[in-house]
């Protein structure tokens, strides 16, 4: 990963520059999607998002990482088309 996107991703989960405070504004549903083992982005900070925005769904692929929507390109193609109907 570049250096300026891990230190996106970082200040993000520390509170800098990020909308933490604001996700619970959210007035539209959201879907959070991750894989279980994603060391980029770690899945009880998509846990700690869906608890934060009010309409949310989460769908967490227990055996997939960071690249979870390419592991599971079908089952998450599926998933995006049921949420936007």
């Amino acid at each position: 990963m570049r250096e300026a996107q891990m230190n996106a991703v970082v200040r993000w989960n520390s509170g800098i520059d990020s909308a933490w405070s604001r996700l619970g504004d959210l007035a539209v549903p959201v879907l959070f999607a991750n894989g279980a083992h994603d060391v980029m982005e770690h899945v009880h900070q998509t846990y700690a998002m869906a608890r934060a925005v009010p309409d949310s769904k989460t769908v967490i692929y227990g055996d997939a990482g960071h690249a979870f929507l390419f592991q599971h390109p079908q089952d998450f193609g599926g998933e995006v088309l049921r949420f936007t109907e």
